[in-house]
């Protein structure tokens, strides 16, 4: 049953996805048709349409479909290491990490690798919320290894570090000026417009990366939903794969939201959509997961650049826009459980 669900989810994938990512290069502010879209990227095309394919909607396009992929990985992998269906990289504090990174730039212009002038505010925003949500990791790692690397010792060092982090980005917030404060929320409600190819391949890397490594535990992950006891009787050392998993997770959103700014929901919902696709074992709710998030996040980018054309909203409003009545549907129309 679990091949055959997989086999749908496969052609699922593959019908949806170049949909997607044409219609998503395909719209805009400047509507290309999807057979001009083609010339273009067959090289039939220049000019002006080939300018906006190649330098704004392509990179933009692959952009979403990488994140969301990456998000949604990193959401099946934190649920599971902690049994808890509302478990997100977020839940470890990267949200307020990487805000205070960002703060740190855009209000207080401090760039903590030391990169000189010629680097634009958004990329030194960008370069500090990395650095920051990797301090973020540290701690939440450090402090459950000293409680054994249990899911509570994980969730609750995670609601720690937000907290602090929460904190000290108010307080940025309280003394920064008008223009840089508009900034400042501009950049913590997550857009695509600042995606460079370099980012690209950066976001295409951490995804299939950590898809890999996560495929590589997802056994024991499949043993940690049991309980530790099980766990430990099956083999797997429960406290070694929470560590590891964490901070492969932790890693690949700090990436993320290093390039796009903080995104929610799509880490949370996509794992939830991917189960009642394939089933409870994390072999295949991952590449389910990872389709799944790249259709939602290119769908969200679709929205927030068509609904009040020409002006664009950020698309971290699209996805908290639909995600919490996601999970309120979910709840309402779906009698079976999705969490076992």
């Amino acid at each position: 049953m679990a091949l055959s669900k997989l086999g749908r989810a496969l052609i699922f994938s593959t019908a949806a996805l170049p949909s997607l990512f044409l219609l998503s290069v395909s719209v805009g502010t400047v509507h290309i048709p999807f057979g001009r879209v083609l010339e273009v990227m067959l090289g039939a095309t220049e000019g002006t349409e080939g300018v906006i394919v190649w330098s704004y909607r392509i990179p933009r396009a692959l952009a979403s479909l990488a994140a969301g992929a990456a998000l949604a990985v990193n959401g099946v992998v934190l649920q599971a290491l902690t049994r808890n269906p509302l478990a997100s990289p977020f839940t470890l504090g990267l949200n307020s990490a990487a805000a205070f990174g960002a703060a740190l730039a855009i209000v207080l212009g401090v760039k903590l690798l030391g990169v000189g002038d010629p680097l634009a505010l958004t990329a030194a925003a960008s370069v500090n919320a990395f650095v920051t949500s990797l301090v973020a990791v540290a701690i939440v790692l450090g402090l459950a290894r000293l409680r054994g690397a249990t899911p509570e010792s994980l969730i609750l060092g995670g609601i720690a570090v937000a907290y602090t982090f929460s904190a000290a980005t108010t307080f940025l917030e309280y003394i920064a000026g008008e223009t840089q404060l508009r900034v400042f929320v501009l950049w913590t409600m997550g857009d695509f417009v600042r995606v460079t190819w370099l980012g690209v391949y950066l976001l295409i890397a951490v995804f299939a990366v950590s898809l890999l490594l996560a495929l590589l535990i997802a056994w024991h992950l499949n043993a940690l939903s049991l309980g530790d006891e099980t766990a430990v009787s099956l083999g797997t050392n429960p406290q070694r794969i929470r560590l590891f998993g964490i901070f492969v997770a932790a890693f690949s959103t700090a990436v993320v939201v290093s390039q796009v700014g903080p995104i929610g929901f799509i880490c949370l919902m996509s794992p939830h959509i991917a189960r009642l696709m394939v089933g409870a074992d994390n072999r295949y709710v991952l590449p389910a997961a990872a389709v799944v998030g790249a259709s939602l996040l290119t769908l969200a980018d679709i929205g927030a650049r068509t609904l009040m054309r020409p002006a664009e909203i950020p698309v971290g409003v699209v996805t908290a826009a639909f995600g919490a009545p996601f999970f309120l549907a979910l709840f309402l129309r779906t009698r079976r459980q999705i969490w076992r």
